[in-house]
């Protein structure tokens, strides 16, 4: 696979999370180091295998660079074979002197459009997103205690209107769908927040049907 490149606006980030690869996972373990192609930045790949959650344009990874190095990274975690998750997330903590933070990568696949599709696809849809939350909420409940965690996630749904606990109002105001509520079901359960959604990030997806946010921290 050709070597991923990251835009000059990024160059300067310490850690970015990517998804949507397309590299193809080699390891029994289910991620590797990989090269890019030009700036300080490291790349730990989550590659995509077969499996009932994935396809080929999955894939993510997490970008990093100084102060964090190869080795801070602790605990480097991918979803089994079995739960035919591989290329969808990924997890690695970084203990760098007093930065200990947790990255947790998660790709959710779109809403699939009700009028173009069978029963069939949205139970599967519905099968997978339930699969990925339940994975992000057992590496969520494993950080270690000093360790901050952060979901990176494709969310593929706008999270809705501003409340009181997660949601900001920069979050895009749209209507969330399945899996945007369930977002925020768990978010209160879990006493997390969409930070980017408190301050104007502007749309992460732009479209026929208009501009959205859909990616959130």
């Amino acid at each position: 696979h050709r070597p991923l490149a990251i835009s000059k606006q990024f160059l300067f980030v310490h850690i970015l999370g990517l998804v949507g690869t397309q590299i193809r996972e080699q390891t029994d373990v289910g991620h590797s180091m990989r090269p890019i192609k030009e700036g300080n930045h490291q790349m730990l790949s989550f590659g995509c295998q077969d499996g009932k959650h994935t396809n080929k344009s999955t894939g993510c990874a997490i970008f990093f660079r100084a102060p964090f190095q190869v080795k801070h990274m602790h605990g480097i975690s991918a979803p089994s074979r079995a739960s035919g998750l591989r290329g969808r997330a990924g997890a690695v903590t970084f203990l760098c002197r007093d930065l200990r933070v947790k990255i947790i990568l998660a790709y959710f696949p779109p809403q699939p459009w009700k009028h173009k599709t069978d029963k069939s696809s949205l139970q599967t849809w519905h099968q997978t997103t339930q699969a990925l939350l339940s994975w992000i909420t057992d590496e969520w409940n494993s950080t270690p205690h000093r360790v901050v965690p952060y979901i990176m996630t494709d969310l593929n749904s706008q999270l809705g209107h501003q409340d009181d606990v997660g949601v900001g109002e920069y979050a895009g105001r749209g209507q969330p769908n399945y899996i945007g509520h369930k977002m925020r079901e768990w978010m209160a359960t879990h006493n997390a927040a969409a930070v980017n959604s408190f301050f104007h990030t502007g749309p992460t997806l732009v479209n026929k049907d208009g501009q959205k946010q859909i990616d959130f921290i």
